[in-house]
């Protein structure tokens, strides 16, 4: 689950996941282990004292990607503040298409493995820092990748 913090004029703050488990990012990032529903909140603190926001219900489902294919991709650096590689295990049989999409799903940015390359570089410099989500598909892959811009 990815949180976004709406707050202003906080010097701290304290989310509290519901599961167990905190953050003291701005707007963090976790790991739900069950599907379920969770109660988050946020604590957001400053010199005047500390506002808690929520509960508010977290709705978890599991949710997959079909990663039917031996193709081994790695992404690197990450997080990443500009530059980033793709990098398949294997040379591409036929062209693959590389889209990078915000939290809410909007592509942002676009590649191309052409047929017989092996890695290709994207500039993530236009973007705001964040979570992406890194989709590469063609033929018999199709795998999707986390990426997070600094």
């Amino acid at each position: 689950a990815i949180f976004t913090n709406n707050s202003t004029g906080g010097t701290s703050y304290l989310w509290d996941f519901g599961d167990g488990g905190t953050s003291t990012e701005f707007s963090p990032s976790h790991v739900y282990t069950t599907a379920a529903t969770y109660s988050a909140s946020l604590t957001v603190t400053n010199e005047c004292g500390s506002q808690t926001f929520g509960p508010l219900p977290v709705n978890v489902i599991n949710a997959s990607i079909d990663e039917s294919t031996s193709t081994s991709i790695s992404l690197f650096p990450n997080p990443t503040s500009a530059i980033f590689t793709l990098s398949l295990g294997a040379s591409a049989s036929e062209d693959m298409t590389v889209s990078v999409s915000d939290v809410t799903g909007k592509v942002v940015l676009n590649g191309q493995f052409i047929s017989g390359a092996n890695q290709i570089t994207l500039d993530a410099s236009t973007l705001s820092s964040g979570i992406y989500s890194v989709k590469i598909t063609g033929g018999e892959v199709n795998q999707v990748l986390r990426l997070v811009r600094k």
